[in-house]
């Protein structure tokens, strides 16, 4: 059991490839959005299906005869950010 869900993994990744600013940045946002202290799981949940879909469909049409690659463009707007909310965190607010 263990093996097959490892090559899911794999699989998938692989496909997609590395999607690893979303599940960083989806549970922040699901944060702000249900202004909570605690981490909401089903909306952390449905908020990175809504991010990773959308960053989907923006890889396949932001240059029509060529697709970027969804890790590619998930890094280009989860890494700054979250480097905003590093420093927002840090200065307090």
């Amino acid at each position: 059991m263990t093996v097959l869900g490892v090559v899911l993994a794999a699989t998938a990744t692989g496909a997609g490839g590395p999607i690893g600013f979303v599940a960083l940045t989806a549970p922040q946002l699901a944060r702000r959005l249900t202004r909570t202290s605690q981490l909401p799981l089903v909306c952390s949940a449905l908020t990175g299906a809504v991010i990773l879909v959308t960053a989907d469909l923006a890889a396949r049409t932001i240059l029509p005869p060529l697709e970027v690659p969804v890790g590619a463009l998930t890094s280009l707007v989860g890494g700054p950010y979250l480097l905003w909310l590093l420093g927002r965190n840090r200065t307090g607010a």
